[in-house]
């Protein structure tokens, strides 16, 4: 899982299909995390949220946005499986 705040993420990484091809989940912040402390701390929170959620998915590359709310919503990949 890569968990990244940089907001030129979507257009500059999983445009060029570079975490495409090694399956990687990926989280992105909608807002700056400012400092190490503050991003640590906000990490920390989601952590079980994000374990309860993607555990519904099959392992793949994902892309999931995540505010200021609990639970992250999916931008880009494959859906829940079915069943």
């Amino acid at each position: 899982m890569l968990v990244t705040i940089d907001s030129d993420f979507r257009t500059r990484w999983i445009k060029s299909g570079l975490l495409q091809s090694c399956g990687a989940e990926v989280i992105v912040f909608t807002q700056d995390l400012k400092g190490p402390r503050e991003q640590h701390s906000r990490i920390v929170k989601h952590i079980p949220h994000w374990l309860a959620d993607l555990a519904a998915y099959p392992y793949g590359f994902r892309v999931w946005q995540q505010t200021q709310n609990a639970r992250p919503s999916i931008v880009q990949g494959p859906k829940k499986r079915v069943g």
